[in-house]
């Protein structure tokens, strides 16, 4: 082989080499940016794609559904596994986290507490729980219901509200959601399940993804993308990939965080049971810029606690403990049972259905 075709060769190899070489130093700089440092590009994009990913690893391996799998909501409850000692998470046999099934309404009002895992009481006895605490305060004439579930986004949480909760006639609801809740809404795959989801059709919001498939369904369904699925597990596990993705589902993330979230809280109120006061509260975690004006533009009463956490903490004489995880603990429920009927009592003279003198 003569030196004028090795040249040649080499010059064609050149390029290829050379983006090589930037390709894996920019993974090299991003592996560092994302140990050492806040930095992260690339979360958006994985999400965005983990159902993918979940299925091309899964191949054709048995998976059995979530527990309490639910072709409307996604999943309910289950029974936590490696619960704490001494901690007791009892469920009834709809698996909302009471101690008996809800009966027909008697004389007693009642409140309905709708969320996520906040709401649910992770990790936190019977006793404990924000659902717990509310009916303390609210005492025996008052009926607290809690709906809250764990992994919820709006999206779930504004369904049991407009869904699920007029079977049950409550007085008031209680409508409580932390940041994670928006992102959450944001996908329609989370937990390594699927779930339902809104999307704008015509400037109005309209549910899609219902019912629901189950694991076995969306099993066969990805057995004939595997190469789509390949593709963007492989991108999942390069930066700068990632980093490319995330270009084009960033501007509708924020979209749906900033917009999209206030817009399913008023959802939520405006198909909520009939004749019940809604208070719309924020229990956790930064919102995004212009989200709470526009929530308030949508739903008559909205809190949001954070502002008064450590105000709430000093006046009661409790500390604001949470778990490593960072859901509360009692004394942080405590605090946000009496922010919530603190704000309930504030608006008694305001409330469409009296809870109480509204309370």
């Amino acid at each position: 082989m003569s030196l004028q075709n090795i040249s040649r060769k080499a010059l064609l190899l050149l390029p290829l080499l050379s983006l090589l070489f930037c390709w894996g130093l920019l993974e090299g700089l991003f592996f560092v940016g994302e140990r050492f440092s806040t930095f992260n590009r690339f979360e958006l994009f994985r999400k965005a794609t983990a159902e993918n990913e979940h299925y091309f690893l899964l191949g054709k391996q048995a998976l059995p559904d979530m527990p309490n799998y639910d072709p409307f909501l996604g999943w309910r409850n289950y029974k936590t596994p490696s619960l704490p000692a001494g901690i007791n998470e009892t469920l009834n046999a709809d698996h909302w986290r009471q101690k008996v099934s809800f009966t027909p309404k008697s004389k007693k009002k009642r409140l309905a507490l709708v969320g996520d895992s906040f709401s649910f009481g992770w990790h936190v006895d019977d006793s404990e729980t924000l659902a717990a605490h509310l009916q303390n305060l609210l005492g025996p004439e008052v009926e607290v219901m809690n709906f809250g579930v764990r992994g919820y986004g709006l999206d779930q949480i504004t369904l049991v509200t407009s869904d699920i909760l007029p079977a049950y006639e409550p007085d008031t609801i209680v409508y409580a959601f932390i940041d994670w809740d928006l992102d959450r809404s944001c996908f329609d795959f989370a937990f390594g399940a699927k779930k339902p989801f809104f999307s704008y059709e015509n400037g109005k919001l309209e549910l899609k993804g219902v019912p629901v498939p189950s694991a076995a369904q969306l099993q066969q369904t990805h057995a004939g993308q595997k190469l789509k699925d390949g593709f963007l597990t492989f991108a999942r596990h390069s930066r700068v990939a990632s980093l490319v993705g995330q270009l084009f589902v960033q501007k509708d993330y924020h979209r749906c965080t900033s917009e999209k979230g206030p817009d399913l809280i008023g959802h939520a109120y405006l198909n909520r049971p009939p004749n019940s006061d809604f208070l719309a509260v924020h229990l956790d975690g930064p919102l995004p810029p212009g989200f709470k004006k526009r929530v308030r533009a949508q739903v008559p009463r909205f809190l949001s606690i954070p502002p008064d956490r450590l105000a709430w903490a000093k006046r009661l004489g409790v500390e604001v403990e949470r778990h490593e995880d960072g859901h509360p603990k009692s004394p942080l429920n405590q605090i946000y049972a009496h922010a919530i009927v603190d704000a309930l009592k504030k608006s008694s003279n305001k409330c469409q259905a009296p809870f109480g003198t509204c309370l």
